[in-house]
């Protein structure tokens, strides 16, 4: 099932109700998020080669949402940058489903999609900004290349997890 089919599946309520039970800190912008969910719900998906799971490993309460290719072990990327769009084009991991259940992962899904912001045209700024900083380390004077290292492999997801450059 890809997230595009899953959010129309789901109701805003029983998101709302896993969001408040995973991410009670967040619950004041209840409202920003069900925006977020409706802007998603006119978006077109695009096709994408990565299929999200929901990955816990026990050391924390929350499960990492991360992309992957099919068929492999890894590695994982990081999403939080990717178009909504991508995002919409997605698989869902059938075992992420099952323990998570539509909303739960509806839910975990929306919150990593509005780490950098409450719609697409935020995230995708958010995603330019990051990559012309990317550039300028990459001109930067040697004495400065240092800092690229930290920058580029945060970026990494960003430039292998996607199929086109926004």
């Amino acid at each position: 099932m890809r997230l595009s089919e899953l959010l129309e599946r789901t109701f805003w309520h029983e998101m709302a109700a896993q969001l408040r039970r995973y991410y009670p800190d967040f619950t004041a912008t209840t409202e920003s998020f069900e925006c977020a969910f409706r802007q998603l719900l006119t978006l077109a998906p695009t096709p994408s080669k990565l299929t999200i799971f929901l990955c816990w490993d026990g050391a924390d309460s929350l499960p990492a949402v991360v992309g992957r290719e099919p068929g492999t072990d890894g590695p994982d990327y990081a999403l939080e940058y990717q178009p909504w769009d991508e995002w919409l084009g997605m698989r869902v991991a059938a075992a992420s489903l099952e323990t998570y259940g539509l909303a739960g992962v509806a839910a975990h899904c929306l919150f990593e999609m509005t780490l950098l912001g409450y719609s697409q045209t935020e995230v995708l700024a958010e995603r330019r900004s990051l990559l012309a900083r990317v550039e300028g380390l990459c001109a930067a004077p040697v004495q400065r290349q240092y800092q690229l290292k930290a920058l580029t492999k945060a970026c990494q997801d960003v430039q292998r997890g996607k199929p086109g450059t926004s």
